[in-house]
């Protein structure tokens, strides 16, 4: 038994030392095992950050190897961060004044040129539009958004041409003469809230409340919905959340952080993609809630005709069987005109695979909101710099109110009609619109094929910014820019200005859509306001000799508000 025994301690002991040699075979193969995956993800890393590097100085010597002068771009942001530092209006004047009219610039990752040559100008927005087409990336958000970067405004090519071709007739006279009646509620509206706050005795914010009206002009003509946005004591509804949260995203770039990821790494657009759509299914915001409500209103609309509405909303729904009316978006001029483009001789009618081509839900959910956000900052803030700018120079705003007073006690009411044919009343906005232009860096081209002008090289890819602003304050190309004087737009004196280096709401087929409604939009509520009351500048004016302005990549604005002070007119 105890040699049993001893045997028995030998095989354990064996057994022992055979499972300790196992385990100590096991644990060097594991370690080695992560010491190889270990170096393997070293190895990704390393493979990534040089191909990363590599790619972001072939994509910041894009102008250098090119000739094309511009301030030299930070690795990671290009020089959006100096725009949103100090916005677009202060940084393009540098630049401009530095480099010379043509300067290459980085808007995060994507290369721009800012061009305010006007013989360039000319060829990229009508002359050789073709290779032009395309609108420029102002904003990696816009097209990685499920539902934005289906808009117009997003929209490249022949997707872009079946969707201008679609909604231009709905801007022609006869639709907008239906639309003025709701204008007209909205602008009485106005002239109520206007009055509520006149009794208080003091100095009024226009800029907001400009905005307040436009908005809700946009959302009756657009959706046909009532909104309290002209109501200050209202504002909890919807509305005023995603009227809030929009003037919020417009005016604060810097927090719009995705924005700015999108624009300085589109190399990670499937992520960006990713975070933008858990984003919207796990926290809507305003505006999400409202893609919902449109949504809903759509398929109503579709499963109880209503053809006889005219709103925007329905417009675009009837664009779908109305074939006839689709048209060739290349007979636009620079004029914008709606009619001349959809009541043409023989309008052409665009075919996709033998098919005639319609908006599908998200097209028209798109277009609509974009019309909303387009809308509403644009047409307010002319609106309050105009008012600013008739209160500062007061002879013009007597002489307007003249113009504007024969008219009412001729016909008793404002019309589509009468409005445009008040003609200082046209020469005193486009004159405002030249003086304090509220889009900045929304002109935007992009050239789809290399490109030779003068010798110099445009590449397939590259984006183009044409600087409005500066443009209507150049001395070489206006008599004292810096004099408010509605005389430049006069008949007489019209035909003088050249259009390329004036346009407030761009040039070329892919001008502004909206313009006749915006311009409506602008005559029946400036008519109406200077019928009733008389505008003057209050203090924190008097003593400044231009507003201050601040700018966003695409929008100028007063940084500080216009304040202005109203009395009726006796």
């Amino acid at each position: 038994s105890e040699v049993r025994a001893r045997g028995h301690k030998g095989l354990h002991r064996a057994s022992f030392g055979h499972n300790t040699c196992c385990y100590t075979r096991l644990h060097k193969g594991a370690a080695l095992a992560r010491i190889m995956l270990e170096v393997f993800f070293l190895s990704l890393i390393v493979v990534f950050a040089t191909w990363f590097f590599i790619q972001r100085r072939r994509r910041f010597s894009f102008f250098k190897d090119l000739g094309i002068p511009g301030p030299p771009p930070s690795f990671f942001s290009g020089n959006l961060s100096e725009l949103i530092q100090k916005g677009t209006l202060e940084k393009y004047k540098e630049w401009l004044d530095k480099y010379g009219d043509i300067v290459g610039f980085y808007n995060g990752a994507h290369p721009f040129l800012i061009v305010k040559d006007p013989e360039l100008i000319k060829k990229i927005q009508i002359k050789d539009f073709h290779n032009f087409h395309s609108r420029g990336v102002s904003s990696g958000f816009a097209r990685t958004h499920p539902i934005n970067k289906e808009s117009m405004i997003n929209a490249q090519g022949e997707r872009w041409k079946k969707m201008r071709s679609l909604l231009t007739p709905a801007f022609t006279t006869s639709n907008m003469k239906k639309m003025a009646s709701l204008m007209d509620d909205s602008s009485n509206e106005f002239l109520q809230v206007i009055e509520s706050l006149r009794k208080k005795d003091e100095a009024l914010e226009f800029r907001d409340l400009f905005q307040r009206l436009t908005a809700d002009v946009i959302i009756r003509s657009a959706f046909g919905l009532k909104s309290d946005l002209q109501q200050k004591e209202r504002l909890k509804s919807t509305t005023e959340s995603l009227f809030r949260e929009t003037l919020d995203s417009l005016q604060q770039f810097r927090r719009a952080w995705i924005n700015f990821l999108t624009a300085c790494f589109p190399e990670f657009n499937p992520l960006w993609r990713l975070i933008i759509s858990f984003g919207s299914r796990h926290n809507k915001t305003a505006a999400d809630k409202c893609f919902d409500e449109i949504t809903s209103i759509i398929q109503f609309r579709r499963e109880n005709r209503e053809r006889d509405r005219c709103d925007l909303l329905q417009l675009m729904l009837n664009a779908e069987v109305e074939d006839a009316n689709l048209v060739n978006v290349h007979s636009l001029t620079a004029s914008g005109d709606a009619d001349s483009a959809s009541e043409g001789n023989q309008p052409e009618k665009v075919k996709a695979g033998g098919k005639t081509c319609v908006l599908t839900n998200t097209e028209i959910l798109a277009n609509g909101f974009s019309f909303f956000v387009a809308g509403f900052e644009t047409t307010g803030s002319s609106m309050a710099f105009l008012s600013y700018l008739l209160a500062k120079h007061q002879d013009i705003q007597d002489r307007l109110r003249e113009d504007v007073l024969a008219v009412l006690n001729r016909d008793g009411a404002f019309t589509y009609d009468n409005v445009f044919g008040i003609k200082y009343l046209d020469q005193a906005i486009s004159e405002s619109l030249r003086f304090y232009s509220p889009v900045v860096g929304f002109t935007t081209r992009r050239c789809v094929r290399e490109y030779v002008h003068k010798g110099m090289k445009i590449p397939a890819g590259a984006s183009i910014v044409i600087p409005n602003h500066h443009l209507s304050h150049d001395p070489n190309f206006w008599e004292q820019p810096e004099v408010f004087d509605p005389e430049r737009f006069s008949p007489q004196n019209k035909g003088l200005v050249d259009p390329v280096v004036y346009q407030p709401f761009g040039q070329g087929p892919r001008n502004c859509v909206g313009m006749r409604f915006a311009q409506l939009e602008m005559k029946l509520t400036m008519a109406k306001l200077l019928a009733k009351y008389e505008l003057f500048l209050d203090e924190r004016h008097i003593k400044e000799k231009n507003l201050e302005l601040e700018s966003t990549f695409i929008f100028a604005m007063p940084k500080d508000g216009i304040w202005l002070k109203i009395e009726k007119v006796i």
